[in-house]
């Protein structure tokens, strides 16, 4: 991650390892609760597309 002491591209991968979990625990958070609704798979499809420029 640091190469030459550069932190700014450390700060960003902080910022993409934190916007995967909080994708990651909303994702479980909706899974624990799902309701079989066209609401639910909106919300996923959400969330993977909100991280979608991190892969």
């Amino acid at each position: 991650m640091l190469n030459n002491g550069d932190n700014t591209s450390f700060a960003f991968t902080l910022v993409k390892a934190d916007n995967i979990s909080i994708g990651a625990i909303r994702f479980f958070i909706l899974s624990s609760y799902m309701d079989k609704t066209n609401n639910y798979m909106k919300e996923v499809a959400y969330i993977f597309q909100s991280n979608s420029n991190i892969f």
